[in-house]
């Protein structure tokens, strides 16, 4: 095999492994708000969750937090973690 080759493999590869990465990262903190969302409205309705963290600014409509949301994340983890 050229080597050219192998350098666009793992270039390839490198690439996969951070696009997953920066998506698993995403899903935890969609999780981690949508738990903290649950013990806020004290529901374990996810949609009536998911509405709440949309109009409180903190997922967009993809799902996806906002840079407020990121920020209640490190606070919310912060806290749980000491």
């Amino acid at each position: 095999m050229p080597k050219h080759t192998r350098f666009g493999q793992r270039l390839a590869n490198t690439y996969t492994r951070n696009l997953v990465r920066k998506v698993m990262s995403n899903l935890k903190v969609f999780e981690r708000l949508i738990d903290y969302g649950r013990s806020k409205l004290a529901t374990d309705v996810d949609d009536y969750v998911i509405e709440w963290l949309r109009q409180s600014n903190f997922i967009d409509h993809d799902n996806n937090a906002t840079d407020a949301g990121k920020n209640l994340h490190n606070i919310v983890h912060t806290s749980q973690s000491l």
